[in-house]
């Protein structure tokens, strides 16, 4: 039996550009652009510069659309809008010294309180984006 076989989950092919946001071992935020190869109902795979460790939390954005593609929409997933919380599962290096990640979305039901509180501190980091510059005034 194949991989393909094997998973619960078929893969679809999905390539596109998409921010992700995490912190680093210093809880400084980074955003970063990833490039995604492909989704399923429970993770995503995807290119990036950033070697992220395995078992780097971060959000990453998707709509409404894409989730539906995979049939994950109703899924208890950790979700803040259009953004969801994912885990780091596997990491490889590409010759041309990117790295290709596999990462796992966090099931609420299932999450422990360290990644709820991740979760709660990414979405915030998102959040104050969208606040005014209060130097540069209202």
């Amino acid at each position: 039996m194949s991989n393909a076989e094997n998973r619960r989950f078929p893969r679809l092919d999905h390539v596109s550009s998409r921010q992700i946001i995490r912190l680093d071992q210093t809880q400084t935020p980074h955003r970063n652009i990833v490039l995604t190869q492909n989704l399923s109902a429970c993770g995503i795979r995807f290119t990036t510069h950033d070697n992220l460790e395995k078992n780097t939390y971060f959000l990453i954005y998707l709509n409404e659309q894409n989730l539906e593609s995979i049939h994950n929409s109703n899924q208890n997933f950790l979700r803040s809008g259009d953004y969801l919380l994912a885990k780091v599962v596997w990491n490889k290096t590409n010759p041309d010294k990117t790295f290709k990640i596999g990462a796992a979305f966090l099931e609420k039901e299932k999450a422990k309180s360290n990644e709820i509180e991740t979760f709660t501190e990414l979405v915030n980091i998102s959040m104050l984006d969208l606040l005014p510059d209060i130097e540069k005034g209202f």
